[in-house]
């Protein structure tokens, strides 16, 4: 069977501009356990389990985006703004040549606001929107993402 799509998550933590290497290999690390004053994994845990993401989250790992990923990537999809535009460590900053490949990830859903990254925060109802509208946005803006992935 060909596979058609191939879907990869990475992170700006790392790159030439943003050397600093991420503390955990994924968002279940980031506890009070840990020191995270933000705690991060209690307050997303429910709410990943309540959409049935839990094990994806579990699993992932912290990996550093770098200029083969964006060479080989169809379409680049950023979660915030500064990600993409900040002067300095921004996609567009670091990978100049690769601009016409990322978007925003609220695009899909036409919007430019971006969603903003929850860490450090410890408002158990902020991790909890930020993963509801993250899925609205993935169900509601899923035709769209194939639309601009077949181009």
């Amino acid at each position: 069977m060909e596979q058609r799509y191939r879907v990869i998550s990475r992170g700006m933590q790392g790159t030439p501009a943003s050397p600093e290497i991420p503390m955990h290999n994924n968002l279940r690390f980031y506890s009070a356990a840990n020191g995270s004053a933000g705690m991060e994994w209690e307050h997303s845990e429910p709410t990943l389990q309540e959409l049935g993401l839990l094990a994806d989250f579990t699993q992932h790992k912290a990996t550093v985006l770098t200029r083969k990923d964006l060479e080989e990537a169809t379409l680049v999809i950023s979660m915030d703004t500064p990600t993409v535009s900040d002067p300095t460590y921004g996609i567009e900053a670091q990978f100049k040549e690769f601009r016409g490949k990322v978007m925003l990830f609220t695009e899909l859903v036409g919007s430019g606001a971006g969603i903003a990254d929850g860490y450090g925060s410890s408002d158990p109802k902020r991790h909890r929107q930020l993963i509801l509208d993250v899925d609205r946005i993935a169900r509601q803006g899923f035709d769209e993402l194939l639309r601009r992935v077949n181009k």
